[in-house]
């Protein structure tokens, strides 16, 4: 698995980071176990939906790109 931890010059802050899917894994199995709240919820469904069809290899196709930035836009910041 690729990951690692990365500190920052902040005290008390470090990044954690993926770069495969497998760690993508273990994150959703981690927040499937200990639920976020709000509007984050919402977010880590999203981010669910994304991971099943990377994990699927259905991400190849031009729709499913495409589904997968309008799931993008409504994250975050941009959920409506």
């Amino acid at each position: 698995m690729l990951a690692g931890f990365t500190s920052s010059q902040e005290k008390g802050v470090v990044d954690y980071v993926v770069q495969d899917v497998e760690g993508l894994k273990i994150i959703r199995d981690h927040f499937e176990s200990y639920p976020l709240r709000g509007t984050k919820s919402q977010d880590f469904l999203d981010f669910s939906k994304v991971l099943d069809l990377i994990i699927n290899k259905l991400h190849g196709t031009h729709d499913v790109k495409m589904a997968i930035v309008d799931i993008s836009n409504g994250m975050n910041s941009y959920r409506k």
